[in-house]
């Protein structure tokens, strides 16, 4: 909430502007996909090949945003996700208590950074 408050802030409004999400589909992403959803502000969050986010927040957020004219997309372009967005928001790779997943994240996220400056 308070970073949807800080966009407010500095943007003046929520409704209807688009926030990109960069990152793991953890449970930032899903606090995100679901406050922008009921704020009525679209989100699309971009995630490397198997860290999106839970497939049953994407459709309590698409409720969400059915009633708000909110938009939700998760894609594994960079590009796709940032192209018009007025907030460009990113995550930590290794969460805590991941750190045994960290060699193989970091790997994974590098290559999709990589990808996302082609």
């Amino acid at each position: 909430m308070t970073d949807l408050f800080s966009v407010q802030e500095k943007l003046g409004k929520l409704d209807g502007l688009t926030l990109a999400y960069v990152g793991d589909g953890n449970n930032v992403a899903h606090s995100l996909l679901l406050g922008c959803a009921k704020v009525g502000m679209h989100i699309c969050l971009a995630t490397p090949k198997g860290y999106e986010p839970d497939k049953e927040v994407i459709a309590q957020g698409m409720t969400f945003a059915a009633q708000t004219g909110a938009q939700i997309s998760v894609t594994h372009t960079p590009e796709e996700a940032v192209r018009g967005a007025h907030v460009v928001y990113s995550d930590v790779w290794v969460s805590m208590g991941q750190e045994d997943e960290g060699k193989k994240r970091l790997n994974d996220f590098k290559a999709f950074q990589i990808n996302a400056q082609l």
